[in-house]
């Protein structure tokens, strides 16, 4: 589940967005965004989680290239962490973003907080 905020219009330009998206307990799910070649985002996220048995979120930052074979993806970023912060420059046009994965006990809220010139995906 994500709550979408954003002061953007559709457009690709200028854009800066927040969402809080809901990684159940035991369970995962992708967030994504739509870059060119050479395109910018700027990001935060940080990980809320509710009550004990929490723990840090796996976390694989990667981008599927357009037109790429199924399956086909390339990782930029793979650990395991409470936050994140960066610029990314897309090197190729595709999907780019986060697939979470909650090993904790309890439900965690990521809120990631995006600026540059993208569009956004979403849940995937």
């Amino acid at each position: 589940e994500a709550e979408q905020a954003s002061d953007s219009s559709t457009g690709r330009e200028g854009r800066k967005d927040s969402v809080v998206v809901e990684v159940p307990a035991g369970e995962g799910l992708e967030y994504k965004f739509s870059l060119r070649a050479g395109e910018k985002m700027k990001y935060s996220w940080s990980v809320k989680s509710t009550g004990p048995g929490s723990e840090p979120l796996f976390f694989d930052f990667h981008g599927d290239p357009k037109g790429g074979k199924k399956g086909s993806f390339e990782s930029y970023s793979v650990s395991t962490a409470s936050e994140a912060r960066g610029t990314f420059t897309a090197p190729f046009e595709g999907s780019h973003g986060w697939d979470w994965k909650n090993k904790g006990e309890t439900l965690a809220k990521v809120t990631l907080v995006t600026s540059g010139s993208y569009r956004v995906l979403g849940l995937r």
